[in-house]
């Protein structure tokens, strides 16, 4: 047996599709190779209520896959497994979606239950060379679909929870139909949702414990909080609680045209929801009473990486 073999898993979410490509050893420990990663999103705020991904959607979605498969064949990539998370779960044409995949690029496409993905995500995690010496902790992955929430004690999840509280999913819920300045009902209606949810999730409400965030929505809240700190962003993962409240009360003031012009940093697809994701984050941490998270960027591929190296995954 190889003592490492290459592989590829392409990701696709609500709102991106993704690729990594790494090199994984016997045991399954995943070293980047590659990451790639384009906006397409599979719903949007009209679709959403339906769940049906449009035929626009999939038709971009498809000039997507076929690039990505070729930067996995480029890189000379041994197994390449294609999965799929809330957006696929929910669409009611998703079976013809996948249809449509393994009959285009022969490979089969997984969809994940809420339950794998959030378990996958924890395996992903564990890849966190700052997560090396942390025996308990708790994460959250914020996609456009979904929250999925995991609990670590000992390095083992005792809790993988995947809730509705994706960025898209919220602002679906906005009675002002996703116009700014967000409407004061509008706000304390998604904190209580979100209030609600994740006290009643089953995490522990300790503190202590660190909190690590996934997502998009992370990545480009650090990028902006760089462009105005004194350090460089791959030198500090830490976001402050209060950064993000502020980050939320000021980007809710603001229309779509001035949020770009603030935010540099925010692609069109991300802009029209950031305030959406700063709020959702910012109760999650008032509930469970954390004063910073850490961001990391070891994801549910890391976690697919791992098991489809070690021959735990379809190939």
């Amino acid at each position: 047996m190889e003592s490492h073999v290459k592989v590829g898993v392409i990701d696709l979410g609500s709102n991106s599709t993704k690729v990594l490509l790494s090199s994984v050893s016997k045991d399954g420990d995943v070293q980047k190779i590659r990451e790639k990663s384009f906006s397409c999103r599979l719903i949007n705020l009209e679709t959403i209520e339906d769940g049906r991904i449009a035929k626009k959607n999939r038709e971009d979605l498809f000039q997507i896959l076929s690039d990505l498969l070729k930067v996995c064949e480029e890189e000379g990539a041994q197994y390449v497994t294609i999965v799929a998370t809330e957006a696929m779960r929910k669409a009611p044409n998703s079976k013809l979606l996948a249809d449509e995949i393994q009959s285009s690029f022969s490979h089969p496409l997984h969809i994940l239950s809420g339950n794998e993905e959030a378990a996958l995500i924890a395996e992903g995690l564990l890849h966190d060379p700052q997560l090396s010496g942390c025996e308990s902790f708790q994460a959250f992955d914020l996609g456009g679909g979904s929250l999925e929430l995991i609990q670590m004690q000992d390095r083992r999840p005792t809790l993988n929870k995947s809730l509705p509280l994706g960025v898209l999913s919220m602002s679906n819920q906005l009675t002002s139909g996703n116009q700014f300045p967000l409407l004061g009902k509008d706000i304390e209606s998604l904190r209580e949702v979100v209030c609600n949810e994740v006290k009643n999730c089953g995490f522990i409400l300790d503190p202590g414990i660190p909190l690590i965030g996934l997502g998009g929505a992370i990545f480009f809240i650090r990028k902006i909080l760089s462009r105005c700190r004194p350090f460089d962003f791959n030198k500090c993962q830490e976001v402050e609680f209060s950064e993000i409240s502020d980050l939320f009360e000021h980007s809710s003031r603001l229309s779509m045209k001035e949020r770009l012009a603030e935010y540099p940093e925010l692609p069109v697809d991300r802009g029209d929801v950031f305030p959406i994701a700063c709020l959702i984050i910012e109760e999650m941490m008032k509930v469970l009473s954390k004063s910073f998270l850490l961001h990391s960027q070891y994801n549910l591929r890391y976690g697919v990486a791992s098991r489809l190296g070690r021959g735990e995954w379809a190939r």
